[in-house]
Parts: C-alpha cells; structure tokens; sequence
C-alpha cells in the first residue's frame, strides 16, 4: 500500500490477484482490500486479466523463428566481438607510443 493515498500498490495488486498474499504486509493489504472497492476493483480486474491471458492458445511461432533469433543473437555477439578486439588494439596502441 502507499502511505501517502492508503490503497494499494499495483503491484501488491497483482500479486494479490495472483493468489501471492503470503506475508503479513500483504495480509494487512487483504484487509483494506475488503473495506476499499476502488482498490477490489483493481484486483479484479487483474484477476480478470489473468483468467484471460490463461484462456488464450499461444500457437505456434513461425516457421524458421527459432534459427531466426539465434542468427541475430550470433550477429550481435559477433559484432561486439569485433568490437572488444579493435578496442584491445586500440589501447595496445596508445600504451606502446613512444613517449
């Protein structure tokens, strides 16, 4: 909850929605939730939300997804491979300058 309104956080009210009122502070919170209907408002609709979210089907990625991310994710590491050895050489320079 915050102090300064006195309703609850949106994220204690997710986790109440999701069932994760375990410690004393969210028990505290389970309380004025029974006396507060803007903050049970929001904690349903939550639950809603997730009831929703668990209903739909989350099908299948395309074709060629999977090798696609993996592709970007070695371009990356490539590139900042590249990047780290120009670097080294960088500073090899600069430190073996003849003063």
């Amino acid at each position: 909850m915050t102090p300064e309104q006195g309703h609850l956080t949106d994220d204690l009210a997710q986790r109440l929605a999701d069932g994760l009122d375990e410690e004393e502070r969210d028990r505290a919170a389970a309380g004025h939730l029974a006396r507060c209907p803007a903050c049970a408002g929001v904690v349903e609709s939550y639950r809603r939300l997730g009831d929703a979210l668990a209903a739909l089907d989350p099908g299948e990625p395309p074709d060629g997804f999977t090798a696609g991310v993996m592709e970007r994710i070695a371009g990356r590491e490539a590139a900042r491979g590249r990047e780290r050895r120009l670097a080294a050489a960088l500073l090899a320079l600069q430190f073996n300058r003849p003063s």
